[in-house]
């Protein structure tokens, strides 16, 4: 979110307001989704077959990956970086 602020900000100053618009309606859009994501997850955090999983979550930074690291596939991300329990 943090990132999107800046880009939006950056857009707005380098004279581009339609991009600056999308960045601002993209955050009210998310924000007006977001009560009811938490509700469907409270919702299934009830059901007694949930079962929370942190197994192939990516431990590191995709963006840094992408674009430092020029890596464009999962498959190219190390494995050992994947979180396994």
């Amino acid at each position: 979110m943090k990132l999107d602020g800046i880009a939006a900000f950056k857009f707005l100053f380098d004279g581009q307001p339609k991009h600056f618009l999308a960045v601002i309606r993209a955050h009210f859009a998310y924000y007006g989704w977001l009560s009811s994501t938490l509700a469907k997850r409270k919702k299934m955090k009830e059901h007694p077959n949930f079962k929370f999983s942190m197994r192939n979550v990516y431990n590191g930074n995709m963006v840094f990956e992408h674009f430092l690291r020029k890596k464009n596939r999962y498959s190219d991300l190390s494995e050992t970086s994947f979180l396994d329990q």
